[in-house]
């Protein structure tokens, strides 16, 4: 040892090793009882009877862990973007592990040791070749390899002995914070022992207790001084006659001289102190791994609320867990595939978040009766639910129309003349009517998704529609991303009205100039960047998503024999990075059409609550009409170039525009309806296929239009099938 190591921490804690334990403190490698095991809390600090396998010999370190696995294991896996590979490297991602079994080792390693291994051989090194299953390593067998301030690699030690040097890229290392160590983790289990140990002792001490029960013969005790040899064989082969006379029924006295008293043993069992301090030692275990210790006691029943200890587990303890877990899965989606892999456990599938969601909902349900548009009861109690039409509409509870509307009855839908007035009037049966009416005419003028009517999509051709109807769910997703970013941008602006403007605050008006009005909103406007960002970041995984699904379609309408289709990189790139540019234009318009409303207000002089007013219906204006468009635009766009890839890489050839023949097609898209051209062609419109990211924007925007495979002479895609 140096003398640097001798005066410096690290001499300390060695020497202390040394004198607990009686070993060279300058090993810190793996194997049983060495420093990496004391500082990481696995090795006890006292010699003598200890508690050397905690998972495997305590009962309460086994279940407290479990506590925290089984939650996790139990719920869905969701990767974005998801694929057959992926879904098939993680049903079995270990050697002899399935992914339920992975979390679980995992998340034992942590509790036990405070960090977890995952490597990778030397397969995941090779561009192109079989990755191996991961080895899921015991930490104790890891050791880091450091140039005094950084980590360059570890050294494995497998069961059988042989050392492996591994590159950091072979390792996924996951672990808790330890003030000290820059490079290990810090387990819990560490804060756990005393307890853990102390209840061990105890329970062995109540077993030596009870099998020592088990010898309840009698006690000679001879009050004039011990008997001779000769007089304890006499006591003995009498007490053995009487045993022997009592197993035949018979009665057999027995009669001693001397002053000799006989006594029987009593049972003797653990005091209530004795009792009350493992009770302690249990929730003292359950504390350390962050487990309510009320889950260590019988209960008659359990609830299953957001005031219950289950909630209490899954949100302090199980998410950050998981979400540890998800991020080492991302790390080895992202070698598997060559792209960013976002991974997330789905808890909204747990019975516990469900019956959560369920108060809530319940609770939201009060809200809408007092008038509260589910649009913001969503955004208020988190929800999570799916934008549908009217939510941003608030509603009285009897006669279900608009709220803005009861002082206005002229506006109302008029009841059908064919219909009997009640005897009430304008009682409860005319709101029925009202309603029932109001109802119809809102069905009959529904829209499907991507924005045709019913009746359109009835007339519309079964090709064109079945693909549309698979388009549904994604146009859904983009518009949810975009509705979720516009809500936060409306939050700025509101946040910033009301800090600066105050309750009794008003616009500049019209006297202050144009310039300073424009100062001012630009003020109170929120972050561009931020909202540019926001939006990208939550639409890339979607456009990688979609496009794997719109060219497996592709591929699949095809009928193709062997292989399965995969992404080529170099087109997703370009992609992505022409849909990054085109967002960011899209966020420019949004901000500079809030700016405009924002500015008239305050030109007007508007007070607080007037100007909020005008933002949100602004926000609510860009959610109904630009994030629609916008939403659509993407779908097609992303669904028309998947579709191109997937059709090219199955072989086609010649490919046909598709429209649905309704009357609301644009007439530039009539003109193309059935034309046939080659895969490497271009259309007479500019675009190479519809939604085509490199087209004319008056010919991509809104556009509902597809392309199927054809032949030469233009038979394929809708004839083939009506043939």
């Amino acid at each position: 040892m140096s003398a640097k190591e001798k005066n410096g921490v690290l001499g300390v804690v060695q020497r202390a090793w040394g004198r607990l334990t009686g070993r060279s403190g300058a090993g810190s490698g793996g194997g049983s009882g060495s420093m990496a095991e004391f500082l990481m809390g696995l090795e006890p600090m006292v010699s003598g009877e200890v508690l050397a396998r905690p998972f495997a010999e305590s009962v309460w370190v086994q279940r407290a862990i479990k506590r925290v696995a089984g939650p996790i294991a139990s719920v869905p896996l969701v990767l974005e973007p998801d694929s057959e590979e992926l879904r098939a490297f993680w049903r079995a991602p270990a050697r002899g592990m399935g992914f339920e079994e992975l979390v679980e080792a995992s998340v034992g390693w942590l509790k036990l040791t405070g960090e977890f291994f995952w490597i990778m051989d030397d397969s995941w090194l090779v561009p192109g070749a079989v990755r191996g299953p991961l080895i899921v390593a015991r930490p104790d067998r890891m050791r880091e390899v450091t140039d005094g301030e950084s980590l360059i690699g570890w050294v494995f030690t497998d069961g059988r002995g042989w050392t492996h040097r591994l590159v950091p890229e072979q390792v996924v290392h996951v672990r808790e914070w330890n003030p000290y160590s820059d490079f290990r983790g810090l387990s819990e289990m560490g804060a756990a022992r005393l307890a853990a140990e102390t209840d061990w002792l105890q329970s062995r001490f109540a077993r030596h207790l009870a099998a020592a029960n088990g010898d309840t013969g009698p006690i000679i005790i001879a009050k004039g001084g011990l008997p001779t040899q000769e007089q304890r064989e006499m006591i003995v082969r009498e007490f053995r006659a009487k045993r022997l006379a009592n197993q035949r029924g018979d009665f057999r006295p027995i009669f001693m001289a001397g002053e000799i008293q006989i006594e029987d043993s009593r049972i003797k069992a653990p005091d209530a102190a004795f009792v009350q301090q493992r009770l302690g030692n249990r929730h003292e275990i359950f504390l350390a791994f962050g487990v309510p210790p009320s889950m260590a006691d019988i209960q008659a029943s359990y609830s299953v609320g957001s005031a219950s200890d289950r909630y209490l587990l899954i949100e302090e303890t199980c998410k950050p867990v998981a979400a540890k877990l998800a991020r080492a899965i991302s790390e080895v989606s992202r070698r598997i595939v060559g792209a960013e892999v976002r991974a997330e456990f789905d808890w909204d599938e747990h019975s516990t978040m469900q019956m959560v969601r369920r108060e809530r909902i319940e609770v939201g349900m009060k809200l809408w009766s007092a008038g509260m548009p589910m649009q913001l009861i969503n955004e208020y109690l988190e929800l999570g639910l799916p934008e549908f039409e009217g939510w941003e509409v608030g509603y009285l509870p009897m006669g279900v129309v608009p709220a803005s509307e009861v002082a206005a009855p002229e506006t109302m839908p008029e009841l059908d003349e064919n219909r009997p007035a009640a005897a009430g009037g304008a009682g409860s049966a005319g709101a029925a009517g009202l309603m029932v009416r109001a109802l119809r005419e809102r069905a009959e003028a529904r829209r499907c998704d991507c924005g045709c009517t019913l009746e359109a999509m009835r007339a519309a051709r079964p090709q064109w529609r079945e693909q549309m109807v698979r388009r549904r769910a994604w146009k859904k997703k983009f518009l949810g991303r975009i509705g979720r970013e516009l809500m936060r941008a409306r939050a700025e602006v509101l946040a910033k009205l009301e800090r600066e403007l105050g309750p009794e605050g008003r616009g500049p008006g019209a006297g202050a100039g144009a310039g300073a009005v424009r100062a001012v909103a630009a003020e109170l406007m929120f972050d561009l960047k931020n909202f540019r960002e926001g939006l990208v970041v939550g639409l890339k995984p979607l456009w990688q998503s979609c496009l794997g699904t719109a060219g497996r379609e592709g591929w699949e309408e095809l009928q193709k024999d062997g292989g399965a289709f995969a992404l080529p990189p170099e087109p997703v790139l370009e992609f992505l990075r022409g849909r990054e540019n085109r967002i960011s234009g899209a966020a420019q318009n949004i901000f500079e059409q809030i700016k405009a409303q924002l500015e008239a207000g305050l030109e007007a002089g508007e007070t607080l609550s007037e100007l909020s007013d005008r933002v949100r219906a602004a926000f609510n204006e860009v959610g109904r009409g630009r994030a629609e468009v916008i939403a659509i635009t993407e779908t097609n766009v992303c669904f028309g170039q998947g579709r191109e890839l997937g059709m090219k890489q199955a072989g086609v050839k010649w490919k046909k525009w598709l429209t649905s023949g309704a009357s609301n097609v644009r007439p530039s898209h009539r003109e193309l309806d059935g034309m046939v051209v080659g895969m490497d062609e271009v259309f007479p419109n500019g675009c190479r296929f519809p939604g085509d990211p490199d087209g004319p924007a008056a010919e991509v925007i809104n556009c509902h239009c597809t392309h199927v495979a054809a032949s030469e002479e233009g038979a394929g895609g809708e004839e083939e099938e009506e043939a």
